[in-house]
């Protein structure tokens, strides 16, 4: 098997089952706004841990114990909130990982003898006349760029 075959496989792979996604910009204004929402965010936690506070004192309990209280409510939202970061993440692992496997298991049984065979025909033809492919291959790029557009 030539080095080119794993090479040609991946790009047949890229050409044929993925397509690439623009990246969205980031813009000034989308980062003001997430400022401004992560503090507001933070200012209604600490507001929020406050009233609990003074809820907890409010039925007789000692304020230490109030305390007590108000930083296990503030660790299990925390727990809560890493626990489900790390299940997204996971997920997010655990799709980008399916990704290839189920292209690779859409491509027909018999693509890596075909690219083999290709790629040990040419071989030769490649090394006796490098300009030539050079320029045919280039032609093919075209000729696949223009029919991609429409």
């Amino acid at each position: 098997m030539t080095p080119m075959v794993p090479l040609i496989m991946q790009l047949v792979v890229d050409g044929l089952m993925s397509r690439p996604q623009s990246a969205l910009p980031v813009r000034k204004s989308d980062v003001v706004l997430c400022g401004v929402m992560i503090f507001g965010v933070a200012a209604a936690s600490v507001c929020g841990l406050f009233a609990f506070y003074f809820y907890m004192l409010e039925l007789a309990l000692l304020p230490s114990l109030a305390a007590l209280s108000t930083a296990g409510l503030a660790l299990g939202v925390s727990l809560l909130s890493c626990s489900v970061m790390a299940v997204m993440r996971h997920s997010r692992h655990a799709r980008a990982a399916a990704r290839p496997a189920a292209a690779a298991s859409l491509l027909p049984a018999g693509m890596d003898d075909l690219l083999s065979t290709i790629g040990d025909e040419l071989e030769d033809v490649i090394a006796k006349n490098p300009a030539t492919a050079t320029a045919l291959s280039a032609l093919a790029g075209f000729v696949v760029a223009e029919k991609m557009k429409s």
